[in-house]
């Protein structure tokens, strides 16, 4: 079980894993070619690190936080360029705003399940089903339409 200040460590070592993160994306310029497969691993790394961490023992959550932190940091920057570079000038500010209620939606729904389940499953299970779901995910939206997802990510400056 968690106590508060344990889940505010975890929560401060996500947020300097993201500060770090970002650093690192600032200074660091990842080759174009490498792109695609960079974001797919780490979104993989990423799913992985949150199915397993409520199985392991505090002091290794701590690391999974930051490597999460760290990891979505490089994801998030690296997509939400490709798909601004990707996108006409003229249709940005729509598609980010319909991607924007999308997730907002998806979320809501999705966090409902996760409560319903929270109430009948253990939590451990109930993540790392989810986290299944989202590798699931990455495999079909990501490396299944690889041809036309590297595309993308491998062609923004």
């Amino acid at each position: 079980t968690l106590t508060t200040p344990m889940y505010a460590l975890l929560s401060s070592a996500e947020a300097a894993g993201r500060f770090i993160g970002s650093m690192v994306h600032y200074v660091l310029r990842i080759p174009p070619e490498k792109r695609y497969a960079l974001c797919v691993n780490m979104y993989a790394v990423y799913d992985l690190c949150d199915g397993v961490m409520l199985f392991m023992e505090y002091p290794v959550m701590i690391v999974i936080r930051f490597l999460c932190g760290f990891l979505g940091t490089q994801t998030k920057a690296s997509q939400y360029a490709a798909v601004q570079r990707y996108l006409p000038s003229d249709m940005r500010a729509r598609v980010n705003g319909l991607f924007s209620v999308l997730c907002v939606l998806s979320s809501m729904v999705v966090q409902l399940i996760i409560g319903a389940l929270g109430e009948v499953l253990p939590y451990q299970w109930v993540t790392a089903l989810f986290a299944g779901v989202s590798l699931t995910t990455i495999f079909f939206m990501l490396i299944r339409n690889k041809r036309h997802v590297e595309r993308i990510y491998n062609t923004y400056v």
